[in-house]
């Protein structure tokens, strides 16, 4: 087989959904002894260049999947790249799609991912939603692969006990996870809670001092806590606390903090969004409208004086990264 490549984007400090895939789906590609070379690239817009030049020093006809956070990088490239490699693209989601209540400032994303879309040799999603609205994007027929994400094993595993009044958000602190909407919920709620937030907060500087000034606002300083990026372990032990867990949400590609959290036993509160509808489908999960402050808050307050049992039905085997990197390497090999 030729020689396989896989960029992958990386940020101080900060983990996201799409990088914990990328290294899971490489980690498990090598445990079944098939060679990864991975080319990490730092993601920083001013170091384009860099990029493009360890792009090119890749040995000509070899297969090279990148993570398409980067493909706005490409736009002016990919056709060169096309004619020197096999080119995958490995879309998490559309960037042009993150804001959905202004769409025209993505808009030099949305051609830029139109062009290096349509000049791969092939393209993995994340799940069936992202294809459909992958499928928008191209200019021809294209063949298109969907790899779900697995879940660890250790959130199988716990037995959780709903026995405080805490609630807990995944995700860095960025606009499109509406923590705003969060936050205003939270204050519209009485009683003895807390609300655990889990999230790198030096992404959106801007967004999270905006954060910071609403909840002095409405004097809930020592009900809502910031706690950053942790460690796994760390994060299990609040969820532990924890008896729900909400995602005011405008976009996701997969949703993987929400399935994970669903199959560890927390009541999930989200927005309606069909891509959510998919990865938890089956589940009892209450679907708000975005944005929606006052149903949020009370199908929160509901569920926090609720005594009802979450009941799970995932199957182990549905779920792991063993089987994800399995999908991926059909996709590649294909």
């Amino acid at each position: 087989m030729k020689n396989f490549f896989f960029v992958i984007p990386v940020f101080k400090d900060i983990i996201t959904g799409g990088t914990k895939y990328d290294f899971k789906i490489v980690s498990e590609l090598k445990k079944k002894m098939f060679k990864v070379n991975v080319i990490p690239y730092e993601y920083k817009k001013h170091n384009k260049l860099k990029l493009l030049l360890k792009v090119f020093n890749i040995p000509d006809n070899s297969i090279i999947c990148i993570d398409a956070l980067l493909a706005p990088f490409m736009k002016n490239v990919i056709p060169i790249l096309n004619k020197k490699f096999e080119i995958i693209f490995l879309i998490h989601h559309p960037t042009s799609q993150e804001n959905a209540n202004n769409p025209m400032i993505l808009i030099n994303n949305y051609f830029a991912e139109r062009i290096t879309y349509s000049h791969s040799h092939k393209l993995i999603v994340v799940s069936s939603y992202i294809e459909k609205q992958t499928k928008k994007f191209l200019s021809n027929r294209k063949k298109i692969f969907t790899v779900n994400p697995g879940i660890d094993n250790i959130f199988f595993k716990q037995k959780h006990k709903k026995n405080q009044n805490n609630v807990i958000c995944i995700g860095n602190i960025i606009e499109r996870k509406g923590y705003d909407v969060l936050i205003e919920a939270m204050s519209k709620i009485p009683g003895n809670w807390k609300l655990f937030i889990i999230g790198n907060y030096n992404v959106d500087e801007k967004y999270f001092s905006s954060l910071k000034k609403k909840i002095c606002e409405y004097n809930l300083g020592d009900k809502i806590q910031f706690l950053g990026t942790l460690k796994q372990k760390k994060l299990i032990s609040y969820m532990k606390k924890s008896k729900i867990f909400v995602s005011p949400t405008y976009f996701e590609g997969f949703g993987i903090a929400l399935l994970e959290s669903a199959i560890f036993g927390l009541k999930v509160i989200t927005s309606d969004l069909p891509v959510l509808r998919d990865t938890l489908k089956s589940q009892n999960v209450d679907y708000i409208s975005p944005g929606n402050v006052n149903e949020f808050a009370k199908s929160i307050s509901i569920n926090l004086n609720s005594k009802n049992k979450m009941k799970t039905s995932y199957s182990r085997e549905q779920f792991t990264w063993k089987n994800s990197a399995r999908k991926f390497l059909y996709a590649i090999k294909k």
